[in-house]
């Protein structure tokens, strides 16, 4: 399904609902097994119950135990407890202040900061009048902060040492009801944040008025659960301040939604009963169902990951509209058996964060490339096989021997190592793995190189000539002569580069082999053997 979403910006617009088609369902890969790992356990007597959790940089997490909030590092035995009570605490947000690496904590008691490990009372707690705080959240880039603080009662942005509040206006709604009269109430409302591109700024995203689930198709009887509005930061930085309204864009979905996130392409995702509803950052609205309820959403804005809970009882991964079960043995994580932890949090960088009463652990997608297959010694061409997770997403691979680019076929996850490229000796081979919705990701492996002869003319290349060359470049073939020795001297730079990058043999003749990619590229590396 589609529908045009106009472009942040642009002005306040309404669209109808979607019209109604059958919804796409989605049918779930192969199960994801993921081994948690166990971040904390403590005895309940010693902790009290965990009640918040939020990822921080370097894989450290923000947990309050009984009332009091603590930070636990990575490797840590144990959390270590800020000592100020902040009340109860709602939002913890990591973010670079003046240059300085902070960690702000909203919560019933306003606005608090980390310093040097010991939670202080910030200045923008002060300028806020202690106003309990709902959300913290930051839509710019990591050198850039844009802040946005909803408090009980209002909206405002902190972006360059000023703090700005912010008069959101849904519009009219179904009834005709000037949008004016009715503004979100903060306190009820779902937010999240699309990260600004690079020199730019993001943008808000409101869920004004979530509803509970609805397990039928179309809406929920209240216009302010089936829109989504998006609140640029620029227009934020225009307007005259002191609470005036902002231009937004408002998408009517048709249905009542229950939650909002969004993920590292920029795309919003909501849930609405057993359909999740997605607008890309490119502008198209799209639905698609899954078999159950979707009752839970975690997403990092800076990351591809999606995590959903299915039933309240499933958890699904997901990463670029690729869906897979992640069976979870629930008494492991400090809940049921067959229960998931109350707390189920998107860490920093896409994994994810869950908490049972006292337990805390973290399920982490294979991010980690493999290279197997490396013999003890090579002196002769050897082809690797490459592991990858999300093989559907592999838009490149690449390879090197300590600097000396090496064949490979990302199609077949597969990398040919060339020995005459470098020195005999020790080496490292670098795989890099470059994905379509994330970071690349990268492997090493150690490669000893033992000096051999390298390969001939008359036993190794002109076999290959005439297996798959010569019907072409032959006596009496249509293309450029390549039959003696002395051509292929003459030419081996534009011979290996061409059969290295898949030009020659033409299609629809299958490539070279990396094998016989290495071989050719080794005879001139090693002088050209009769």
């Amino acid at each position: 399904m589609g529908a045009a979403l106009p472009g942040c910006g642009a002005p306040a617009t309404t669209q109808p609902p979607p019209v109604p088609a059958p919804i796409p369902e989605v049918t779930l890969g192969e199960p994801l097994a993921i081994a948690p790992q166990v971040l904390l356990d403590l005895p309940g007597a010693a902790a009290g119950p965990i009640g918040f959790l939020a990822g921080l940089p370097a894989e450290a997490v923000a947990l309050t135990l009984g009332r009091e909030l603590a930070t636990l590092a990575a490797g840590a035995p144990a959390p270590l407890r800020l000592g100020v009570d902040a009340g109860e605490v709602h939002a913890v947000l990591p973010v670079t202040l003046a240059g300085s690496s902070t960690v702000l904590v909203g919560g019933t008691g306003g606005v608090f900061a980390v310093v040097a490990g010991v939670l202080e009372r910030s200045p923008l707690g002060a300028a806020l009048g202690g106003e309990p705080v709902r959300a913290l959240l930051d839509s710019g880039a990591p050198d850039d902060p844009e802040v946005w603080i909803v408090t009980e009662a209002a909206v405002r942005l902190w972006y360059d040492g000023a703090l700005r509040t912010v008069r959101i206006e849904p519009g009219a709604d179904a009834a005709g009801a000037g949008g004016g009269a009715q503004l979100i109430e903060p306190a009820r409302a779902r937010f999240a944040v699309r990260r600004a591109p690079p020199g730019g700024h993001g943008s808000l995203i409101v869920l004004p008025r979530p509803a509970p689930f609805v397990p039928v198709d179309g809406g929920g009887g209240d216009p302010l659960a089936e829109r989504l509005l998006i609140v640029p930061v620029a227009d934020v930085l225009a307007g005259p301040g002191g609470g005036a309204p902002v231009t937004l864009t408002r998408v009517d979905v048709g249905r009542a939604m229950q939650e909002v996130g969004c993920d590292g392409a920029g795309a919003i995702v909501a849930l609405s009963g057993d359909v999740l509803v997605e607008a890309s950052a490119a502008g198209a609205l799209s639905l698609a169902r899954f078999p159950g309820a979707l009752a839970g959403l975690a997403v990092d804005p800076g990351a591809p990951d999606r995590w959903l809970t299915l039933d309240g009882q499933r958890l699904l991964h997901g990463r670029a509209g690729a869906y897979q079960p992640v069976p979870i043995d629930g008494a492991a994580l400090g809940a049921g058996a067959a229960d998931l932890p109350a707390l189920v949090r998107a860490d920093q960088g896409g994994p994810l964060l869950v908490a049972g009463p006292t337990r805390v652990a973290r399920l982490r997608a294979a991010t980690a490339v493999a290279i197997g297959g490396v013999p003890g010694v090579v002196d002769r061409p050897v082809e690797l096989e490459v592991a990858a997770p999300f093989p559907g997403l592999i838009r490149g691979l690449t390879a090197d021997l300590d600097g000396a680019p090496q064949w490979t076929d990302a199609a077949t996850r597969k990398v040919a190592i060339d020995p005459w490229s470098v020195a005999a000796g020790a080496h490292t081979l670098t795989v890099t793995v470059a994905y379509a919705d994330g970071p690349a990701l990268q492997a090493t492996a150690p490669v000893t190189v033992a000096a051999g002869a390298g390969p001939s003319w008359a036993r190794d290349v002109q076999p290959l000539f005439a297996a798959r060359c010569q019907m072409c470049h032959g006596p009496g073939g249509s293309a450029h002569p390549m039959a003696t020795s002395e051509r292929w001297r003459a030419e081996i730079a534009t011979i290996v580069a061409a059969v290295n990058e898949r030009r020659m043999p033409l299609p629809p003749n299958a490539p070279l082999r990396g094998l016989d990619v290495a071989t050719v590229a080794g005879w001139g590396e090693t002088g050209f053997s009769p």
